[in-house]
């Protein structure tokens, strides 16, 4: 099984259609796409043509998973996710379960932690390190430092990183952890 990535940023500006997301979706081994571009647009012309089980369409990014939803989407596939693990699953479940406006409350906050993501892979890698880390018992920070070439996120930008995300993670911490057949916990906790 394949899933097309949808990631303008990262290929250089090139931005396939809906029409051409359309045509790979006729492909036997292409069961889904991550909509990182955040195009809306995408996601109900898509989901107007497919059934989830025919091709799923999930947005690539958390600050937009209720958007996403509404026009029709799967859900997200989402870095913030290993970082605010149990605070991303709570949002899709609020919507699912029609909770409306605590749904949409939660998603202004998960969106503002997600700005940090936003910045690069380092930010992102930081915020994990000092928000999930330490709950997975991972306490030294090189453990998630970026792979080369990239650097460490400076000193400045740390700060900010755990002044966007600070807000979720007392979400976090709210949330009890879920259990399921052959799983510990989230979080690494036991």
């Amino acid at each position: 099984m394949l899933t097309n990535i949808q990631f303008p940023a990262v290929c250089n500006g090139v931005d396939l259609n809906s029409d051409v997301l359309s045509e790979l979706a006729q492909h036997p081994n292409i069961v889904g796409v991550k909509l990182t571009c955040g195009n809306a647009g995408k996601v109900t012309r898509l989901t107007q043509e497919f059934s989830h089980d025919q091709f799923g369409v999930y947005g690539g990014s958390s600050d937009w998973l209720i958007p996403c939803m509404i026009g029709g989407g799967s859900g997200c596939v989402t870095g913030i996710g290993n970082v605010f693990p149990k605070s991303v699953s709570k949002l899709y479940a609020l919507w699912t379960e029609g909770k409306t406006s605590e749904a949409v409350k939660l998603q202004g906050l998960v969106a503002q932690a997600e700005k940090a993501c936003k910045e690069g892979i380092a930010p992102t890698k930081f915020g994990a390190s000092h928000f999930a880390g330490p709950k997975a018992g991972i306490t030294r920070p090189e453990a998630f430092w970026p792979r080369n070439p990239f650097l460490p996120s400076p000193k400045a930008m740390q700060d900010w990183v755990v002044s966007v995300m600070k807000d979720l993670d007392e979400v976090e911490l709210s949330l009890p952890d879920v259990k399921g057949p052959g799983l510990k916990a989230v979080n690494g906790t036991k």
